[in-house]
């Protein structure tokens, strides 16, 4: 109808008529010029002429069309990206997991070598003199310089391993272990760990004291 309306109108100028006809003329034409104002940011150029010189009810399909099909696919492509980028942050945040837990199972597979190869009689615990003697080997050195530990005070760091719930003056392999977890880092990581110990050992002087 609209093309009909276009050919007889007399207050519109051939020019414009033709370019109506270009963009409108034919089911085709009008299926292209929708697809264009779909995907171009100048879609107002192809819909005003429409609107001023042709009818003003074509302002009602034209504001549906944008609203449900411009505005939609935009939000639609804006989901696929977030989503999208969400699952990138998920896989990373399940890598670094994974690598925490592989790092931190070579640690204890490496600390407890460690013991083994330090424990001389094989009791499966580590007395002072076999904790200082393990600390002068150049290798274990290398290693636990490589764990960020300050080990210049032996005696100091195997009472600070020693939680006293075994055998008093020497280090099970699960304390060897977990303290040298604990330790590993800077100097207030090790300070805070001594002062734990420090407190669970009056605590227990004083539960016996009780007692």
């Amino acid at each position: 109808m609209a093309p009909r309306k276009v050919e007889t109108s007399t207050t519109i100028g051939i020019d414009r008529r033709e370019w109506l006809f270009i963009r409108y003329g034919s089911f085709f034409r009008a299926m292209y010029t929708m697809f264009e104002i779909t995907f171009s940011g100048g879609w107002p150029n192809l819909v005003r002429p429409l609107v001023d010189e042709v009818s003003i009810l074509f302002v009602i399909p034209t504001l549906i069309y944008v609203v449900a099909i411009v505005f939609a696919a935009l939000r639609l492509i804006t989901a696929l990206f977030v989503r999208s980028t969400m699952q990138v942050l998920n896989d990373d945040a399940a890598a670094a997991i994974l690598e925490r837990m592989q790092r931190s199972a070579e640690l204890q597979d490496k600390l407890l070598q460690v013991f083994n190869d330090a424990d001389a009689d094989g009791d499966g615990y580590l007395t002072l003199k076999e904790f200082e003697r393990m600390l002068e080997l150049p290798e274990i050195k290398h290693y636990l310089s490589v764990l960020d530990m300050d080990v210049r005070d032996a005696r100091m760091l195997f009472h600070l391993l020693d939680d006293g719930d075994d055998i008093h003056g020497a280090l099970s392999v699960q304390e060897f272990c977990e303290g040298i977890a604990k330790v590993r880092g800077n100097a207030k990581s090790a300070d805070m760990v001594l002062l734990l110990h420090e407190t669970g050992k009056v605590r227990k002087e004083c539960q016996a004291t009780r007692v």
